[in-house]
């Protein structure tokens, strides 16, 4: 029974919040009773619970409650990630069909990178990375451009509280090191890895910008290591600049702007 408690309180949660609609936006606890079924103390108890955590919000005037701005603010980083999503889609299908090899569109969520999307390429070497899958952020083209543009205190505490395992042998794992290894990317405007975290695999990244000059993803160019050979890679490096500066100005990013150098 004490295994179930938690899922038991998710269940009732739900139903709660499954109440709120654009047509009934605001309920009393005891509307909230008469619907679910739950005994008023128990959905006081909730109630307190999610307005402690910006869930809920109580109306002074009419005592009644309503969603809170957390879902507000949940909801623009869905809408935010959507709409890169959506305008990234496109750009990345013409570049893996330019190049000829997978691309992923990667961001950064609590000190991991997340992939959000994937073109995936001809490579009969499967790339391990999934939309939604998370890993570290020292090791690869992708998740170094995101370390590379956090601030340096949240690099700092990246470097405290998930340290820097090795991969393979040539996964950085030095900080010193790394972090000159991220001041070239950021002169650069690019990262370029070789079998950092996966034997076979070579990556080029390049970050994409927002309106607001911030870097909010990586753009990565992924396949087998034999594929990026210095010719290739001068081509793919052309491309990839040029379809990140592509997603970053349909995001809204003009050259010039605070971060502006991130594109090189």
């Amino acid at each position: 029974m004490a295994a179930r408690q938690p899922l038991l309180i998710i269940e009732r949660i739900a139903r709660i919040l499954q109440l709120f609609t654009y047509e009934r936006h605001e309920w009393g606890i005891t509307e909230i009773a008469q619907e679910t079924g739950l005994s008023k103390s128990v959905i006081y108890r909730l109630l307190h619970s999610l307005e402690e955590h910006g869930f809920i919000m109580q109306n002074n005037t009419t005592k009644k409650y309503g969603l809170g701005m957390r879902f507000f603010e949940l909801g623009q980083i869905f809408q935010a990630n959507l709409d890169l999503r959506t305008v990234a889609r496109e750009v990345m299908t013409e570049l893996s069909r330019k190049c000829n090899q997978t691309v992923m569109l990667c961001i950064a969520d609590n000190l991991q990178q997340v992939c959000i999307e994937k073109v995936d390429g001809p490579s009969i070497i499967r790339i391990a990375s999934e939309i939604g899958a998370r890993i570290h952020l020292h090791a690869g083209a992708s998740a170094k451009v995101l370390l590379a543009y956090l601030p340096p205190e949240e690099r700092e505490r990246y470097y405290r509280e998930i340290g820097l395992p090795r991969f393979t042998e040539k996964t950085i794992t030095d900080k010193e090191e790394l972090e000159a290894a991220l001041r070239r990317i950021r002169e650069q405007g690019y990262a370029f890895t070789m079998e950092e975290k996966e034997i076979n695999l070579a990556a080029l990244a390049a970050p994409v910008l927002n309106h607001r000059g911030e870097v909010v993803a990586s753009l990565t160019l992924i396949g087998p290591k034999w594929n990026f050979d210095p010719d290739h890679l001068r081509l793919y490096l052309k491309e990839i600049k040029a379809a990140a500066g592509e997603i970053s100005g349909r995001l809204g990013y003009k050259p010039g702007k605070e971060g502006g150098g991130a594109l090189g």
